[in-house]
């Protein structure tokens, strides 16, 4: 089963906003010893934090606590290592792009951003606002999203000179969010029991909301946008683009508690995971 490129990032950008200062923003820097290398065979997997899912970019821990992003050459055979300078070790993970090209390193209210660009990698942005509570991102690293404890989620598109920024608002705090992998669907899943669904129509920006009885725990979403799972309180529900909005089109109770749902790259499959790692159900859906 292929897992849905939907996958997670944040954003960039030397942007200075907010009349109230939530908002920092910060000039470009580069990092500095972009050349030193290091081979494959020395890599010490058990210090891994985060790997590209095309292999060519790493981060882990190297010398006890400090971070390293390490770039894998053109040839394969070995990785430029970069120390991070002000980097936080956290208990939340490092999100990378598909490509490897963009990594982000949340903690509590700052959002450290790399982006590799001419053989080395660079600083791009610095973010402050309430906590972040997750964060996601499409293939190519140039959409964002972030849900925080502030009752909001922070839409972020990067144009290649800045972020654009939208807000999608709620009434709690936002525990789950997803973005599709072409960057054109963003869901946002709250507390408040709603997931909110922002995507670019043709005319502009379209919204669309599912309602919950519970605080919402994940929302998961196919490549395409199109499939929508959400988990709240061991109640599982699918939903189905059609037309201009989403239909509910499968609901059923859980037995057992979930760490995580899983929506296949054409939204066919639905899977969910418990916090021990094993799949406790699956559902086929008809995208035809």
């Amino acid at each position: 089963m292929k897992i849905s490129k939907r996958i997670l990032i944040i954003f960039l950008a030397s942007l200075s906003l907010s009349s109230s200062g939530l908002f920092a923003g910060l000039g470009c820097s580069s990092l500095r010893n972009p050349t030193e290398r290091t081979s494959i065979d020395s890599l010490d997997d058990s210090r891994v934090l985060a790997v590209s899912a095309n292999g060519k970019t790493i981060v882990k821990i190297i010398d006890g606590s400090i971070a390293k992003i390490l770039r894998r050459d053109d040839e394969g055979s070995s990785y430029h290592l970069v120390e991070c300078h002000n980097q936080y070790l956290t208990e939340r993970p490092f999100v990378i792009s598909l490509d490897g090209n963009v990594i982000i390193n949340p903690f509590k209210a700052h959002l450290n951003i790399y982006r590799w660009k001419n053989g080395n990698w660079e600083k791009s942005y610095e973010y402050c606002d309430a906590s972040i509570r997750s964060v996601a991102i499409s293939s190519d690293g140039n959409c964002v999203l972030v849900g925080l404890d502030s009752n909001s989620s922070r839409v972020m598109e990067w144009n290649g000179y800045y972020w654009s920024i939208h807000l999608i608002c709620h009434n709690e705090p936002v525990a789950s969010v997803a973005v599709s992998a072409d960057g054109e669907v963003f869901i946002s899943g709250s507390e408040d029991g709603v997931v909110k669904i922002l995507w670019h129509g043709d005319t502009g920006w379209r919204s669309d909301i599912i309602r919950n009885e519970d605080k919402v725990d994940f929302v998961a979403t196919s490549s395409d946008g199109n499939t929508l799972a959400v988990v709240a309180k061991k109640k599982l529900k699918i939903a189905r683009k059609k037309g201009s909005f989403w239909q509910i089109a499968y609901i059923k109770n859980l037995r057992e508690s979930v760490s995580s749902v899983v929506v296949s790259e054409d939204g066919s499959l639905v899977d969910c995971y418990s916090p021990l790692g094993t799949k406790i159900f699956r559902k086929r859906i008809e995208v035809a």
